[in-house]
């Protein structure tokens, strides 16, 4: 029994699963409307970001009740780095040994641009010079030594000058204020950011991160604090949402783990496909087709996907025969 959905969800997620298992879900009675539209578009499109901002607009003025926001679910994390403004970022920082920190923002040299550059930029915004002494003391800078009020005055117009470079957010590198900030000789500075290793993979992968703005890491930092509207297929399991816009690229993925245009038909299975649904094994076109049934039934109310693809015409084909959707649900607009 699905309680959470409205009967149109819950049929088209019927007929997602109906191959994959013939497991039914009903719809509570109570529940008798939803939304489906599916957006497909061709793949070649550059503009990618205005198609969605319009496609979106369109899409609100579908949905019936009050709530209007719209949560977006995308295949994976480059595809919200493209949108959101950090891809120089994420791609400096998406091969060993720097990717797994990426994924979460964890290790030691993301903590510290949080911890100290944001906290710094932060205090500079609202010109809190008692912020800054509470952070000077919270830091334990220049060790755990008590210091006197006019140590702490010091080191607080040290910091102030330093701010300074904030001045210029938006055109300086990440790297400027690592610089400058080892200069001061206060904080303990992750290694990898101050000592040349060109023979190291990872000093080469912060030394093209670095070169992004303040800016940029700030976007990233949003979508990893899941403050941006954006939220992973894959990382959307459990979750729920009024009205969902699925995005679904091929294009732009990485790794054949999953395959939409396998799954639509347009794309031939390759003979590891074919060998492993033979033999009732594990593949592309199956692992979508649980992505995809994921995704799609994280919508209580109202559903889009907008669909990126080389053949348009194959994909609509897909979603009529399959009995997934309407002639009425499906925008082709080119």
């Amino acid at each position: 029994m699905n309680w959470r959905s409205q009967k149109r969800i819950v049929e088209f997620i019927n007929e997602i699963r109906k191959s994959e298992d013939g497991l039914v879900q009903y719809h509570d009675k109570e529940k008798l409307n939803g939304i489906l539209k599916i957006y497909i578009r061709s793949s070649s499109l550059e503009n990618i970001e205005q198609v969605e901002a319009e496609i979106k607009e369109k899409f609100k003025q579908e949905i019936t009740i009050e709530d209007k926001e719209i949560n977006s679910l995308i295949l994976e994390h480059r595809m919200a780095a493209r949108r959101n403004g950090f891809i120089k970022l994420y791609d400096a920082l998406d091969s060993k040994p720097t990717k797994e920190t990426l994924v979460d923002a964890s290790g030691r040299e993301l903590n510290f641009l949080k911890k100290i550059i944001f906290r710094l930029y932060d205090i500079y915004l609202l010109d809190d010079s008692l912020a800054l002494l509470k952070m000077i003391r919270e830091e334990q800078l220049l060790g755990n030594k008590e210091l006197s009020w006019e140590g702490l005055l010091t080191l607080s117009q040290r910091l102030k000058k330093f701010m300074l470079l904030f001045d210029e957010i938006e055109s300086t590198p990440m790297k400027k204020y690592i610089f400058e900030l080892n200069k001061l000789n206060l904080f303990e500075i992750p290694e990898i950011f101050i000592i040349e290793g060109k023979e190291n993979q990872k000093w080469l992968n912060w030394e093209q991160a670095l070169e992004c703005t303040y800016k940029e890491f700030e976007k990233y930092f949003k979508y990893i604090d899941k403050v941006d509207g954006y939220v992973t297929q894959q990382g959307s399991k459990g979750l729920e949402y009024n009205n969902v816009m699925v995005i679904i690229n091929d294009d732009e993925k990485r790794g054949n783990q999953f395959s939409f245009e396998k799954l639509f038909g347009i794309d031939e299975l390759s003979d590891t496909d074919i060998n492993n649904i033979r033999n009732n094994k594990d593949n592309a076109v199956s692992r979508t087709r649980r992505l995809f049934y994921v995704t799609a039934s994280r919508a209580k109310e109202s559903l889009a996907l907008i669909i990126y693809t080389r053949d348009m015409n194959k994909a609509k084909r897909f979603f009529i025969e399959n009995s997934l959707a309407t002639e009425e649900e499906i925008d082709m607009e080119v």
